[in-house]
């Protein structure tokens, strides 16, 4: 499985994760399509973290893509996906929540489903 933390610039920190709305964007360097090309990469402009999940989406919230899970420490064990479509997947995988200055900087996520192959979100937080 493709994991994009190595994409993320920020330190990890063992620290709680906040639950809160962030902006920033979906970036992903050029290679990594084309290590990946079966991977779907998320277009994203906000990302929200609750309790037991993080959503990326557009400035609107028009439509946004849910990965469910269990959170230790500063990443989220996934267990399922909802789809802009609405429709909950089972996947295998994990979103990784990074810090700098203890704030929250970059999110990374990757999850493989047997029904829909695999996506992967790289989201940084601006300012």
């Amino acid at each position: 499985m493709l994991f994009l933390s190595v994409l993320l610039a920020a330190p990890l920190a063992n620290q709680a994760v906040d639950s809160q709305r962030y902006s920033g964007d979906c970036i992903y360097p050029p290679e990594l399509a084309k290590r990946a090309p079966e991977t779907l990469l998320l277009t994203c402009q906000r990302a929200e973290i609750t309790a037991t999940s993080i959503a990326f989406g557009l400035a609107g919230w028009d439509v946004e893509t849910r990965f469910h899970g269990r959170f230790d420490g500063n990443r989220l064990d996934l267990d399922s996906v909802t789809l802009t479509n609405g429709r909950t997947v089972a996947v295998r995988g994990l979103c990784q929540v990074s810090y700098a200055n203890s704030r929250v900087s970059t999110i990374a996520c990757t999850a493989v489903s047997d029904a829909e192959g695999s996506l992967a979100v790289n989201f940084v937080r601006l300012g």
